[in-house]
């Protein structure tokens, strides 16, 4: 079994002093990017009603994932990427998993980002009281991954968003987790960076349709007592989005810098 584990308070210290100094990196980074014809696809990962999984204190995973999805659309706007917006915005009626990637299409999108938080196997569960409730809870594993396809017909790009934003995340303090790489049912995932978090998965619908490069992002473990705490709050949020911003800030340059 592969497990990264750290004390979760000296974790996110870590990310409040190491966000500070590199979001100072930033700035440099925009001027080999047109960031007002730069499109990114940010997608809010399930729906209100298939909202993913439940978090240790009884919140679905969709609450987590609108409020961060949105929070990365507020931040790159305010870099000037006014093209950012959220698929679930521009649906009409029911949201299907193709339908998401058809929408940034037609949107011309440059880069799909699909919003996730995590959980774990059954057999790690425990139960606990919360609030009058007995929830579900793990906190065994803790941290973000990343994932792509190699079904992508954009997979070299994609990787290499992957890899941006892993170094990015790790750069500000966060920390990966490797329990998806676990050999056993429901994981044995392909890791292809530890450092980074970084995996393949083939069979991730939104990842292999995409016609631009696409990545999906866990950002951490809501079935963990203490890292759910810390990804309700708007401080931690903040710090993950100056991680993306600076990645697709990157990305953008990289590619405006390939047609030239």
């Amino acid at each position: 079994m592969l497990t990264l584990v750290l004390s979760t308070s000296a974790v996110y210290a870590d990310q409040m002093a190491a966000g500070s100094s590199a979001a100072a990196q930033v700035e440099g980074v925009t001027s080999g990017c047109d960031a007002e014809d730069f499109a990114v696809a940010i997608d809010i990962g399930h729906t209100p009603q298939q909202p993913g999984a439940i978090s240790a204190r009884g919140v679905p995973e969709y609450d987590f994932n609108e409020r961060l999805a949105r929070d990365f659309e507020a931040a790159l706007h305010a870099t000037g990427l006014k093209r950012a917006f959220i698929v679930a915005d521009r649906a009409r009626g029911r949201l299907t998993l193709t339908g998401r990637t058809r929408i940034a299409a037609d949107a011309e999108a440059q880069l799909f980002l699909s919003v996730h938080h995590d959980s774990v196997q059954p057999q790690y569960l425990s139960g606990w009281e919360f609030d009058g409730e007995t929830r579900r809870y793990s906190d065994r594993f803790a941290g973000f991954s990343l994932f792509v396809s190699e079904q992508n017909p954009r997979f070299t790009d994609s990787l290499a968003f992957g890899q941006r934003l892993g170094r990015e995340l790790r750069a500000r303090g966060f920390v990966p987790t490797l329990h998806h790489a676990e050999p056993i049912p429901g994981e044995n995932r392909m890791l292809l960076n530890p450092e980074l978090g970084l995996y393949r998965f083939d069979g991730l619908a939104v990842l292999r349709t995409a016609s631009m490069p696409a990545v999906l992002l866990e950002a951490g473990i809501i079935v963990n007592r203490d890292e759910e705490k810390r990804l309700g709050s708007a401080a931690h949020r903040a710090i993950m989005a100056d991680a993306i911003v600076a990645a697709v800030l990157e990305t953008c340059a990289e590619m405006e810098a390939a047609r030239h």
